[in-house]
């Protein structure tokens, strides 16, 4: 029904709307991760029913800023990590790259601040429009059949490079998020793993995926402002970072990945 279609982006608006307030007052972590969980279940929502590329400008400047709070946020990550890292192998502290680090996050902040102010709280009248007429029950399991097709798929591969292991939990992600869209139907109805399995799978590549984050910004970070101590370090903290990714992708495709696969390409 779309009565319910809008019922749901409602709900999403709301919680939408709530966390931005709070994510732009001090730009507390955990804000910033449930506005950004927020936003990616109302665009899984959308994309299910063939709405991701609406030209709702609202769309537009809320994905603008879900990338601005996503840097913010992967910034402060970034330095709890080093902190954890130089506290556990007893390295020194790399003072000039943190100086950079929080450099950077009061500029993203005040980028943020600009846009948060100028953005008009979210309503479904600006949306209600393009939900289609008519939402049953066949729309959102012919999606989650596309989804389970897709993951099929990108799970054959023998040795799924880490874009490939990125778009399977992507895919993971979106099959969770609309999973109470199914009309009361169950993941197990389809026969093919269970929600434990998929949320574990998700899990471990979203480890990967934020170490994999953390080394990118490390390395692109303008070291030539920084002393031969502190390049030792910041090449210590990534070789360290380095080995725990390489680890990961070993237990990834020895035995989460192939666990699940069995229990994902299995069928009826």
């Amino acid at each position: 029904m779309k009565q319910k279609a809008i019922e749901i982006v409602l709900n999403k608006f709301e919680r939408i709307n709530k966390y931005l307030r709070k994510s732009g007052k001090r730009f507390h972590g955990g804000h910033i991760h449930l506005f950004r969980l927020e936003v990616k279940k109302l665009l899984s929502f959308f994309e299910m029913l063939s709405l991701k590329q609406s030209k709702t400008h609202f769309l537009k400047r809320l994905q603008k800023l879900y990338k601005i709070l996503g840097k913010i946020r992967l910034i402060q990550l970034q330095k709890k990590a080093i902190l954890i890292t130089i506290s556990k192998n007893h390295i020194n502290l790399p003072t000039n790259y943190l100086k950079y680090l929080e450099n950077d996050k009061h500029r993203l902040q005040k980028k943020a601040k600009y846009r948060i102010k100028n953005m008009k709280p979210l309503k479904t009248k600006r949306i209600s429009k393009e939900l289609p007429n008519k939402i049953g029950p066949v729309i959102p399991r012919e999606y989650f059949s596309l989804q389970i097709n897709a993951l099929n798929n990108l799970l054959a591969l023998e040795k799924p490079d880490e874009q490939s292991l990125h778009q399977i939990r992507k895919v993971l992600k979106n099959m969770l998020d609309d999973l109470p869209f199914m009309s009361g139907s169950k993941i197990q109805d389809f026969k093919y793993c269970t929600k434990d399995e998929m949320k574990c799978l998700e899990s471990k590549i979203g480890e990967i995926h934020d170490i994999s984050l953390s080394l990118k910004l490390l390395v692109e970070a303008p070291k030539c402002q920084y002393g031969i101590e502190e390049k030792q370090i910041l090449t210590s903290i990534q070789n360290r970072w380095q080995k725990d990714k390489d680890d990961l992708r070993r237990q990834i495709n020895l035995s989460v990945l192939m666990g699940t696969k069995e229990g994902i390409l299995k069928g009826e």
